[in-house]
């Protein structure tokens, strides 16, 4: 790396280190003195001539845990040969690093005040090309302010700019009161407002009935009070299925279930219902299904005297006569229930494996009962 320094005054040059190990990391953690084979050698010389050992008296020493180092020349470091020699070269080396070179450029001048000027190949130019350059900008500056008005002209300047401010302000363009009116308002054109305007600009028009922006919100103020106690007042809304419209919506809902979470609204709502009932009246369905056991089939049984009194305590005797054969024996038996009220599970393929059946209950003290079905499928 190459640095630019003042000969004869001390100086810092910072630097970095590159460990051999973590290529490309910066070598960091570990102090000067505790390197393998740690070295710093150094050697200055001027234009064309041969370069001589230069003695460094500082020792690198790490900046925090940057990775990168510094090292302090001092006054007589900086300042090789009695002030002939023009360069100086550092060279640092340890196992744990990779080399590193330092090219110092001296300079008799404090190189901070120069600009440094190159060439299209990054050379540096001379001193008096840097001069040179510097004085034709200087001249051109005052080509310019040659050119400026006297004092009084400058003041007269000062002073419309002064009144310009005073009429638009710092921060932007200052309008009187009232100063934009409906004549003057384009409605197609944005104007941001600032809530420090004092007057009463409108910048809106009033509806037919006066609103302005002011009684709009006012009343969107009402609004949202006379609604905001809907959600309230009808609950969670409920899915009720896959209507489209509200008349949809309603039918469905006249015929809710308890359960919202098992509610189909094409089985479940009224109009559903009605329908399977008008389809069940017109076809008959809805009655005892063939092949199907029916369990729990309860029959009266009464007093054979007066022909009406429910008739407790029998031993009943079932039969059944399948698709008009002639009477046999359930498979099961027949059981009380109480009140003359009798009951028999009725088998599938046994009993009611037919399209028509007549069922007989009989028993002493009792009229027999006949009844009389149709399967569906």
């Amino acid at each position: 790396m190459e640095l630019l320094r003042q000969k004869n005054v001390a100086s810092r040059i910072v630097f970095p280190l590159i460990s051999t190990v973590d290529r490309p990391e910066y070598f960091t953690g570990t102090a000067w003195g505790s390197l393998t084979n740690a070295s710093v050698t150094a050697y200055s010389w001027q234009d064309g001539q041969a370069a001589a050992t230069l003695a460094i008296s500082g020792t690198p020493t790490e900046l925090g845990s940057t990775g990168l180092w510094e090292l302090a020349l001092t006054q007589g470091e900086m300042n090789p040969d009695s002030g002939s020699d023009d360069y100086i070269v550092v060279k640092l080396n340890a196992d744990e690093i990779d080399e590193q070179t330092v090219l110092i450029i001296l300079q008799d001048y404090d190189v901070k005040t120069v600009v440094r000027a190159v060439d299209d190949e990054g050379n540096t130019l001379a001193n008096e090309a840097k001069q040179d350059t510097i004085d034709t900008v200087v001249d051109a500056i005052k080509a310019v302010t040659d050119n400026l008005p006297d004092s009084g002209a400058l003041s007269t300047i000062d002073s419309n700019v002064d009144a310009i401010l005073a009429d638009t302000g710092t921060d932007g363009v200052v309008l009187a009161d009232d100063a934009i009116t409906a004549a003057k308002f384009d409605e197609t054109t944005a104007f941001p407002l600032e809530s420090a305007d004092s007057g009463s600009t409108e910048v809106a028009r009033t509806g037919a009935d006066g609103d302005t922006l002011e009684t709009l919100s006012d009343q969107l103020d009402a609004v949202e009070t006379d609604t905001q106690d809907i959600q309230s007042l009808i609950g969670t809304p409920v899915d009720l299925g896959d209507g489209a419209t509200l008349a949809d919506n309603n039918t469905s809902l006249a015929g809710k279930t308890a359960s919202a979470a098992s509610y189909d609204r094409t089985t479940d709502s009224q109009e559903a219902i009605r329908d399977r009932g008008d389809s069940a009246w017109a076809t008959g369905e809805g009655g005892i299904e063939k092949g199907v056991n029916l369990d729990n089939f309860t029959f009266l049984m009464v007093d054979s005297t007066d022909h009406v009194t429910p008739k407790t305590g029998l031993t009943v005797t079932g039969s059944i006569s399948k698709d008009g054969a002639a009477f046999a024996s359930l498979t099961n038996a027949v059981s009380e229930v109480g009140n003359g009220v009798y009951k028999v599970n009725l088998d599938g393929s046994g009993d009611l494996d037919i399209d028509f059946g007549c069922l007989r209950f009989t028993a002493t003290g009792a009229d027999a009962r006949y009844i009389s079905f149709k399967t569906e499928s």
